[in-house]
């Protein structure tokens, strides 16, 4: 990690996690701050490789994200064969803007291990796809869902969901001889 603001921030060097360094304040007024960091990735190759690559980070008050409504509940107990299509939960979230920039979509941002769900990006409903859960690869999901409001750039707030997933019989027994 290095560039101008990198004393702001560190990252964790097994993960690429970045993470800021000190709590952040942006002014009332709604002035955004920016940092500028460079990344690099190295291994351990013989020769060694890297890659580089630029990242600004753009503050903006807590204020204008969108909020997800209530406190939905976000940890489920599934079994493994659930059937396609089964509602896992609908998520709602609003946006603090208003017209066209303030319209909110749903989106999975990450931990979707085999594309086990999906989301309407209208709806927010949140679904079992056709792949399912499956208990042997995974016993619990940590999926995380997105509300990105329509604005230039966007603003998100990203919610956990995790399912843990139950155990069913869907291996046919096998007689070794």
């Amino acid at each position: 990690l290095s560039g101008q603001d990198e004393s702001n921030f560190f990252i964790n060097k097994e993960t690429g996690e970045i993470k800021a360094s000190d709590r952040f304040k942006v002014s009332k007024k709604g002035n955004d701050k920016v940092f500028k960091l460079i990344i690099k990735a190295l291994d351990h190759g013989l020769v060694a490789r890297y890659a580089m690559t630029e990242l600004t980070v753009l503050l903006k008050p807590s204020h204008l994200f969108p909020s997800f409504v209530s406190s939905p509940k976000t940890y489920f107990t599934l079994k493994e064969n659930i059937a396609e299509g089964k509602l896992v939960t609908k998520l709602s979230a609003t946006s603090p803007k208003k017209g066209s920039a303030g319209s909110v979509q749903y989106a999975i941002a990450g931990g979707n291990v085999g594309e086990a769900l999906k989301i309407d990006p209208v709806t927010g409903e949140v679904l079992v796809t056709g792949r399912g859960l499956d208990y042997e690869a995974s016993q619990l999901y940590e999926v995380w869902i997105e509300a990105r409001d329509n604005d230039n750039p966007y603003l998100r707030t990203v919610l956990e969901l995790e399912i843990n997933v139950t155990d069913s019989n869907d291996n046919a027994p096998v007689i070794e001889n």
